[in-house]
């Protein structure tokens, strides 16, 4: 199976300009812990369940703030607010709806951990690019990056809230310098083992070998 790339000369080229200036939405940010959450708002991406989480763990944790970027449907993510908003947290979770992708790069930059708590991803691309940008990432048995432990850049939880809940309390325990350390393990192996470049030259050899197979077959 050959994965997606990651497109490493544009992600460094929006990483040079995220550097420079912060988006306007992120003011509340600044010298904040950041818990990125960037999928759209919907059930299938777990998102209930990181909302439990964080009301549970969000006290015991008050150097850290939530970020939600992502599309979503009224309907969807105003209930969500409400129920964050009614205990206590409002401002502590922030949410940008879609963004351009050098802010999102800014988000990815600027998250000390990244969780995608999905119910079921056939690759998880955020994942990918998390942890492209050096950030330690959370995700569940349902997508396939079972490796990161393994890695040592991230945890990976069973598909339910409280799972998630106990691998977060672990995650928000870890210093920043931990995190950073984490995401530039899992940053290596982004850039060496799924970079475009390393991408297409797998898939090349996969095609050239399938033709070779089938030049032999006529033989």
């Amino acid at each position: 199976m050959i994965p997606a790339g990651f497109n490493v000369p544009e992600y460094e080229l929006l990483a040079g300009t995220a550097r420079t200036s912060a988006p306007a939405w992120a003011s509340p940010l600044a010298e904040r812990r950041v818990l990125l959450y960037l999928a759209r708002v919907h059930e299938a991406k777990g998102i209930d369940d990181l909302i439990t989480a964080w009301i549970e763990l969000a006290p015991a944790h008050p150097d850290w703030d939530i970020l939600i970027v992502g599309p979503g449907l009224a309907d969807e993510v105003r209930p969500r607010q409400e129920l964050i908003a009614a205990r206590g947290l409002a401002n502590r979770c922030h949410w940008t709806g879609i963004i351009p992708d050098v802010e999102r790069t800014w988000a990815y930059l600027h998250a000390d951990l990244y969780v995608l708590p999905s119910h079921k991803e056939n690759f998880g691309n955020t994942v990918q690019e998390a942890l492209g940008h050096g950030t330690a990432t959370i995700t569940t048995t349902q997508t396939p990056w079972l490796k990161l432990e393994t890695w040592g850049c991230g945890w990976v939880c069973e598909d339910n809230a409280s799972s998630l809940t106990e691998t977060l309390a672990k995650a928000l325990t870890r210093t920043s310098s931990e995190l950073k350390t984490m995401g530039e393990r899992g940053q290596r192996i982004i850039m060496n083992d799924y970079s475009l470049e390393s991408v297409v030259s797998r898939q090349l050899a996969l095609y050239e070998d399938l033709i070779k197979g089938r030049e032999l077959s006529k033989l």
